[in-house]
């Protein structure tokens, strides 16, 4: 599963949006993971805004580049009871993990191998009334489906 974004077709996310508390975290995030792709385009990664979040943090550039080689994990989502906290792995071939919160006992709820992932930035997770993953699947550009939905 592939979360690098594409940095020639379009641009990485805005500085003021805010990942773990921090704004421009989130695009020097997309700019690392699509230099590491060789997507990065015209956008560079550790440029002079870049590194005004690494002096404040005590980050190194190359510290941050080897955790983004290595893959993540995102979309953080907490069950409606709060006892599970489910995640996107993006580390491996790709799956959906729950880890309880009580004891952080970690389990796959599902096995993202063969399963193309889609959405504004590498795909996203969201959770159903029944703490079921939601997810984005790219079926391609040939595929056409309808949905019939009813409200109640």
């Amino acid at each position: 599963m592939n979360t690098n974004p594409n940095l020639t077709q379009r641009p990485p996310r805005s500085p003021r949006v805010r990942l773990g508390g921090y704004v421009i975290l989130a695009r020097i995030i997309d700019k690392g993971r699509a230099e590491l792709a060789g997507t990065a385009g015209d956008y560079k990664y550790n440029n002079p805004m870049d590194r005004h979040w690494f002096r404040f943090t005590g980050v190194t550039p190359e510290a941050l580049r080897t955790e983004l080689a290595k893959g993540s994990m995102g979309w953080l989502n907490l069950s409606k009871d709060g006892q599970y906290v489910y995640v996107l792995d993006f580390t491996g071939a790709g799956a959906v993990l729950r880890t309880r919160v009580a004891d952080h006992k970690t389990e796959r709820v599902a096995d993202l191998t063969n399963f193309v992932i889609t959405g504004r930035f590498g795909g996203g997770l969201a959770l159903g009334p029944d703490d079921s993953p939601l997810l984005l699947r790219d079926t391609g550009t040939q595929d056409v489906y309808a949905l019939d939905w009813e409200l109640p």
